[in-house]
Order: C-alpha cells, then structure tokens, then sequence
C-alpha cells in the first residue's frame, strides 16, 4: 500500500502548562485576538480574529494560512496547549497586526487528543469543514477578510504580508496571484509542483536509497496514478477519502500548481524550504527558482535550510536515538522580517 505522512502542520506550544494548570475555559479575547465574523452567500460563515494587542490601523498587516487538518486555531490538550498559529513571539507580533482565519466549521479553540500511537492530534472534522473545504475556499475566504479589513475595519496598512505555512503555502500562492494589494508574500515548507507529484518523488527516492526494489515503487506509483484518476474523475465527493482527506479536497489543492499561480505574481515573493522535509518535497520546491530563471522573473528569493517539516530539528545521541527536537522557525521568520525591509 502507498504511504506516505499527511500534510500537517501542528506546531505545540506553552509546553509547560500542564491540564491542571490551564484555564477553565478560552477565547479569542483571552488569548490577545478580536473575533470578526463574515457572512457571505458562497462562503457561508468566515470567522477570522485579529489580534488585538497594539493594533495601529497604519501597521503592516501580515494575514497567516496555517496548515492542512481540521485542528482548530488553539488546541488545550492533556500536555498542554497546542496551535496550528506559528508566529507566538511578542517581539514579531509587535511589528505587524496579525490576522488569522478559521477554517470552514473550525472553532478558533477546541479540546484535541493526541493520538499515542501516531503522536497526531485526533479531531473528528466538523461537517461543514469536510463538505466545504478546498483550495478555492481557502482563497476566497482570505480574500474576503482583506476586503472585510481594509473596509469595514478601515485598516490602512503600510505594507500587506500574506505569509503560508505547508497546505497554506498552496493558498498563499493562489491568493497572491489575484490580489493585486499584496506587497510581499512568504510562503513556508510547500511543494512546487502538483502534491500528487510529491507522493511520487517519495516513492522513486525510496528506491534509489535501497528502501523499494524498482518493480516495487513502479507498483506503488503506478496505485498512485490510479487514485489520482479516481479523484479527478469525482472531484467533487465528499464521501470518498484518500490519505485521510476527501476527494473534493485533493482535487481542488491538485488543480493547480503553486508555481502556476507564483509565475504570476509581481510582489516580492520570498520561499522557504526544508531539505530533510518528509510532508513536502524540497525536489519540487527546488523546481520554482528554475522556472522563474527561465522566464527572467526577478522577484523571488529562494532559501533551504537543513531541517524537517516546519523547521524541525532532531538532536540524535551517540545510541542513534533522538534526544531533543527544536524549532527554527522564529529564526526563520525573523530572516523573512528583515528581507522585507529591503524589499
């Protein structure tokens, strides 16, 4: 059988809080955010909160797509709490306002188990998440709050950030390509090229390192050439599942490829990549700056560092077994800070 770690992205936070510790109950507004709620005869209901900490209508406003899943914005779990919200730091929050989105059905917090045989969070999908969520909502629905922001709200910021991290990396990039008020797009640990070709780069490494004979990872892609047939021959089910999402899912985020949708952006785009990541493969990522040669586009800064998923780093012992994992991502991030003030 084909198998491969679905793209997710659930970065833990506050580890140090224990159950008994946390609060009886949280909100938006405890945990520094103002809700805001869209209504729109497509859409449905979009919730999105911004944060309310030293908001300054004239600040940079950076809007953030987190990962794939179902995981609401905020976790409380036993080991703690958890977010799929990436950018904690107070000294980085300082420099923007911040806005968040909910995906469709999501609530912004919720209570999650952690699965103790796959170390993953388990979250049953709420029913409007599962029948309404694909690229174009994704899109669409951040498009919306930036309309909802700078009208309603009457925010007039200086520069307009969308930042993308793994599944949001693909939305990100769509969303640049049809919103001309974009000053500067950082996209995070994502694919170049259609995901379904990722599943297949896996498979043809695994050969080459020994893991699979030739006829069998030949086997496997060709089971994934298959299914790939069969999602885009009912794109639209939401009964139908592959590698723990539905059909209407994995049709919409394989309609397209983020380099489709880069190659025709104009705002300063700046990429970061992972070379040990094992969710999305740093060979189709490496294919964006080669395109973008190709076609004299000047606008893209192209970075890879040597870390897993979401900038992860294993710490292994003399005994080969690991003994600490650590982020870089605030490094990362503060990198991507630093280039848009030249950019």
């Amino acid at each position: 059988m084909f198998r491969v770690k679905l793209l997710l992205i659930i970065v833990c936070l506050w580890s140090s809080h224990s159950g008994a510790q946390q609060p009886p109950s949280l909100s938006p507004e405890k945990l520094g955010y103002e809700s805001h709620t869209i209504d729109d005869p497509k859409l449905g209901t979009v919730n999105y909160y911004l944060r309310n900490e030293g908001v300054d209508s004239n600040k940079p406003l950076l809007v953030y797509l987190d990962g794939s899943g179902p995981y609401p914005l905020y976790q409380r779990m036993k080991q703690g709490f958890g977010s799929t919200v990436m950018i904690q730091d107070k000294k980085l929050l300082a420099q923007f306002n911040l806005v968040v989105i909910s995906k469709p059905g999501v609530p912004f917090v919720d209570d999650v188990e952690m699965n103790a045989l796959t170390g993953m969070p388990d979250y049953a999908p709420p029913e409007e998440y599962t029948r309404k969520l694909s690229l174009d909502w994704r899109v669409n629905s951040a498009k919306k709050v930036i309309d909802d922001l700078l009208g309603v709200v009457g925010l007039k910021p200086s520069k307009l950030i969308v930042v993308g991290i793994s599944e949001g990396f693909h939305v990100g990039a769509k969303l640049a390509a049809i919103e001309p008020r974009i000053t500067h797009v950082g996209l995070f640990v994502g694919n170049g090229l259609n995901q379904f070709y990722d599943f297949t780069i896996a498979t043809r490494m695994k050969a080459e390192r020994g893991e699979l004979s030739a006829t069998e990872a030949q086997s496997e892609i060709d089971q994934l050439l298959e299914s790939a047939k069969e999602i885009y021959a009912d794109p639209d089910s939401i009964e139908k599942y592959w590698m723990g999402h539905t059909y209407k899912r994995w049709s919409s985020f394989c309609s397209s490829a983020p380099l489709e949708h880069l190659l025709q952006v104009k705002s300063p785009i700046f990429v970061a990549c992972c070379s040990l990541d094992k969710n999305t493969s740093i060979v189709s990522a490496d294919y964006i700056p080669l395109e973008f040669a190709k076609r004299r586009k000047n606008n893209l800064t192209y970075r890879v560092y040597p870390y897993e998923h979401s900038f992860m780093e294993r710490t292994i012992g003399k005994d080969g077994q690991v003994t600490g994992v650590s982020s870089h991502f605030e490094e990362v991030f503060q990198e991507f800070l630093e280039w848009i003030a030249v950019h």
